[in-house]
């Protein structure tokens, strides 16, 4: 499955680590940390369409890091990864990747 992120891209749903909301996620050392080194090594692709960012999401592809900004709220790509089976709830325990 894929996961439209905007700006017309989407990735594969199996290789997103973290979805952070930047609003609130960035005041924490550790996620500044990741952000800035992934920026530093030209790993962080900015998808936004217009105004700033809203969410992070850190994405693993056959070992490598990689990090895109995205002009969605975090809660919407959730819903978007949310099988209309379950709860948002029973989704997040079950995966562990997000």
């Amino acid at each position: 499955m894929y996961l439209h992120i905007g700006g017309g891209n989407a990735v594969r749903a199996e290789s997103i680590v973290l979805i952070l909301d930047l609003d609130t996620a960035m005041t924490g050392r550790d996620n500044t940390e990741i952000l800035r080194r992934l920026t530093s090594e030209g790993k962080v692709r900015d998808v936004t369409v217009d105004g700033l960012p809203k969410s992070l999401l850190l994405i693993s592809e056959k070992g490598e890091e990689s990090a895109y900004l995205s002009s969605l709220a975090a809660a919407t790509l959730l819903k978007r990864l949310k099988p209309a089976s379950i709860g948002r709830d029973s989704f997040i325990r079950t995966n562990e990747r997000i």
